[in-house]
Formats: C-alpha cells, structure tokens, sequence
C-alpha cells in the first residue's frame, strides 16, 4: 500500500534528525524524522506561512497538520499567553511535535487526530499547510472543519502552491468563508486568509 506523509504512520523505519532555522526573527533548533512532509528542511509553503500569518492576542490558535509544529511554536513565541493547540494524524509528527513544543512553549497540547473529526473545540485562528498528497477531498474537509471549529471573528490562513492547487483552494475558502485575500506570497506560493463573518 502506497503511503503519504499524511498517513497514520509512514511504511520505512523512521530516522530521527535535528535541523535549524530562521523564522520570524526567532532562532529554531526542531526535531523531525523522515517520514513527516519537509522533514530535512521547513518547505517553502510552511516558511511563508509562519512568516506572513496573523496570531490573535489572545485565546487558542491551531497549527493543523502541524507536522513536526513550526507554525503553531511561532505563534506561541510570538504570544506566549496563547493557547498552542497542533493536530495531525501521522504518529511521527506526533511525536516529533511534543519534543519541539516542549522545548519552546508554556501552554499547549498535541493531539492525533484526522482533521478536527470528533473536536469540539472554538479556536480563535488556525493555520494549515494542507496535505494535498492526501487529495483535494481533504483539504477541502480542512476549510470546512476550521470554519466550524472557529469562534465569530476568528480566521483561518492557508497555504497553497499557486499553480498546484491554490485557484481551487481560494474558491472553496470564499464558498465556506464568504471572503478570502491574499495574505501572502512569495516561491510560487500564496497565503489564503478567510474571516467567520459574526453576523
């Protein structure tokens, strides 16, 4: 059976690596292993992610799909008295997650989970690099989910390739959302952003 880095848990035998990081104006040293997506390196995606989101001044923030948990460590250092929330549904990211949260955050918690199936959780904002691997259906189940977990006001940026994904991806945040701009660019890569509208 072909396997994706979205998987439960990757086919090969896993190989623990450290690697460093410059995000944000924050110095990162992060445990990975191969079998999570971008384990030798942050991606360009997740790079743009970290750099060009916004984190809310206070409550919880979702780094979903958090792999080895750039995203939500960089919202946590940026606002330490955010609530770090990571989900993912690979067991090495898992693990990988705890390592480096616990090394760089006072308040979060790490969960294994598909999405945000069965959470019933409000967030103030979420961040996703989706998995596109996994197919279109997820990550369109993402935008949904994260509509539905937010509270009135909050938002929820993504990150998609421009040309691998990105147009269908914007679509789908302006039908759930009913807005979405262009938060940020840069490698071929753009940061979607969507607000819940309390109407």
């Amino acid at each position: 059976m072909v396997r994706h880095y979205f998987s439960d848990m990757p086919v090969s035998k896993p190989k623990k690596m450290e690697i460093t990081a410059e995000l944000r104006g924050y110095s990162l040293n992060l445990v990975t292993y191969s079998g999570i997506f971008s384990f030798r390196e942050i991606d360009k995606g997740t790079r743009l992610l970290a750099e060009t989101m916004l984190i809310p001044e206070s409550g919880r923030f979702l780094d979903l799909g958090c792999g080895y948990g750039v995203v939500g460590i960089i919202a946590g250092l940026e606002n330490p008295d955010l609530e770090i929330w990571f989900i993912d549904t690979n067991r090495l990211a898992i693990m990988a997650t705890k390592q480096n949260a616990k090394r760089y955050l006072r308040k979060f918690k790490v969960l294994k989970n598909d999405g945000l199936k069965g959470i019933d959780v409000s967030f103030n904002a979420i961040a996703t690099n989706p998995p596109f691997s996994a197919g279109k259906e997820t990550v369109f189940r993402f935008i949904d989910e994260g509509f539905a977990n937010l509270v009135p006001g909050g938002w929820m940026d993504v990150v998609a390739r421009k040309s691998k994904g990105g147009k269908s991806l914007k679509e789908k945040m302006m039908s759930v959302f009913g807005n979405v701009e262009v938060a940020g660019r840069g490698s071929g890569y753009q940061v979607y952003r969507s607000f819940k509208i309390d109407k």
